[in-house]
């Protein structure tokens, strides 16, 4: 049964309280991994990668000629000004700072101009002050802009290691066992997945590793984790993902429990699927408002913008990745209809778009075949004008016989919409 996690935890641990977290959760694995770049700099030995998962990575430095120069490994001489810079992959989904650390081991959190292009890659001027000669390498020391705009924020607290020592136990309600389980507090690469958990700031710390099995049906994992904000709980097996809920996160005697229902683990495409059709809503809400905005579609002359249709507002690289069949549009084994008024009073008010689970696997070439009903735990989703997804039990909207969700759906209360955080 795949169920939605719509709820934020509602936890705080003692420890962390009064402590705003510097980082983002996107932001932590590029925190280690400058750490142990720092570490290996320093002649130590790192524990740990200095790769950073989700991130781009870039060294900054001089050659033995003295000419500035950017790498994608450390090839640069010691002994002079280098840098490395980690920044979000080209077409990431959230909106995590870039982290640079130097050789004086300072440690900053930046942002790039607006209008960056999307293969962007940093150089010598991303880590230099605007100020600096060309001709040679001189480190930003101190929080401002650089000599190609990015901006920094010299941040000295992350020049320390800021990671605790973290104790999380697991239980299973059905008292199976946890052998070869493993969990993440972090963040996932989607804004919304329904295996990953969202836990309010201050309920754990970013951490992941292997779960040590400590008895029937529980288990432990411990270590040291980065606090941090915006959180989200993954607990994995194979190709399987725990779907949780608010209720099954608790702090008992100081300690942050887990429990997975019997029901709890499911196939991970699936749900990829689910977080999928999510962020293709999320991004066509955005599409609508922008050409809305912008007074694109402005039909009966009165200079407001209206919303348009999906072939008008959705950018062409990304419609290619749609199916359009019988006016409706498919992607990732599910199915998307846009309710639009006809009026353009009205079309500059509202819209809604559904998704629903197809059933049936895609097969290239061959047609999709009959639909299959939706199982007792699939979702639908829906997205309003204001940009709002919206969840439900899938077999609730699609109780009709024409199988598709009637005209104002979303405005149906007892069929159990939900929003997504």
């Amino acid at each position: 049964m795949i169920r939605p996690s719509l709820v934020l935890v509602p936890i705080l641990v003692e420890a962390l309280a009064g402590q705003a977290p510097l980082l983002d959760a996107a932001e932590v694995r590029a925190y280690r991994a400058a750490h142990c770049w720092l570490q290996e700099l320093a002649g130590g030995s790192a524990d740990g990668s200095t790769w950073a998962k989700g991130s781009e990575r870039r060294f900054v430095g001089v050659d033995a000629a003295g000419a500035p120069g950017v790498g994608l490994v450390d090839g640069f001489a010691r002994g002079r000004p280098m840098a490395v810079v980690y920044y979000p992959r080209r077409g990431s989904l959230l909106r995590e700072r870039m982290l640079m650390a130097n050789s004086y081991g300072e440690v900053f959190l930046g942002q790039r101009i607006a209008g960056t292009p999307p293969d962007w890659q940093p150089a010598p001027t991303t880590v230099a002050p605007e100020s600096a000669p060309g001709e040679s390498l001189a480190l930003l020391r101190a929080s401002g802009r650089a000599g190609d705009g990015t901006t920094w924020e010299r941040v000295t607290a992350l020049e320390a290691d800021i990671r605790r020592e973290q104790r999380v136990r697991f239980v299973r309600a059905d008292g199976g066992s946890f052998e070869g389980f493993e969990c993440c507090i972090g963040s996932s690469r989607y804004r919304w997945h329904p295996a990953w958990l969202p836990l309010e700031d201050g309920a754990a710390l970013a951490f992941e590793g292997a779960l040590q099995v400590a008895g029937d049906g529980e288990a432990t994992v411990s270590g040291l984790a980065v606090p941090a904000r915006g959180l989200r709980l993954e607990v994995r097996h194979g190709t399987r993902r725990a779907v949780l809920d608010a209720g099954d996160v608790r702090i008992e005697d100081g300690e942050l429990v887990v429990t997975l229902p019997p029901s709890a683990m499911v196939e991970v495409e699936r749900l990829d699927q689910q977080a999928w059709a999510v962020e293709a809503l999320r991004q066509f809400a955005e599409s609508e408002l922008a050409a809305r905005a912008s007074a694109e579609f402005d039909r009966d002359g009165d200079g407001r913008g209206e919303f348009g249709e999906p072939a008008e507002v959705v950018p062409a690289n990304r419609l290619d990745q749609l199916d359009h069949i019988d006016g409706l549009w498919h992607f990732q084994d599910h199915v998307f209809r846009l309710d639009l008024p006809r009026a353009p009073d009205d079309r500059e008010q509202r819209f809604v778009a559904y998704a629903w689970p197809r059933g049936a696997v895609r097969r290239r070439d061959a047609g999709f075949g009959p639909a299959a009903p939706p199982g007792a735990g699939e979702l639908a989703f829906a997205v309003d004008a204001r940009g709002i997804v919206f969840a439900c039990p899938a077999q609730a909207l699609l109780a009709n016989d024409g199988g598709q969700p009637l005209p104002d759906a979303l405005s149906d209360a007892g069929l159990g919409w939900r929003a997504l955080h």
